[in-house]
């Protein structure tokens, strides 16, 4: 192997980090009838990046926040 070559995959690769999850989530919430703007979806990503993934309700509330904008959404 050259010097310098990775050695492990880097999480700025296509398919990895959380942005597949994200991207497939969003079309979940649309495919079911809600409203998601691309910003809101950008603004879940971001959030995304700053949380623990593995906690279910940093989870939530991450979605919840940017991606939930109207009352009869929830």
């Amino acid at each position: 192997m050259p010097s310098g070559a990775a050695t492990e995959p880097s999480s700025s690769l296509p398919g990895s980090g959380p942005a597949p999850t994200a991207v497939g989530f969003v079309r979940a919430l649309r495919s079911a009838g809600l409203t998601v703007a691309v910003g809101s979806a950008i603004s879940y990503l971001q959030a995304l990046g700053e949380l623990e993934v593995t906690r279910p309700g940093a989870l939530y509330w991450a979605g919840r926040v940017t991606l939930v904008h109207r009352p009869e959404d929830i």
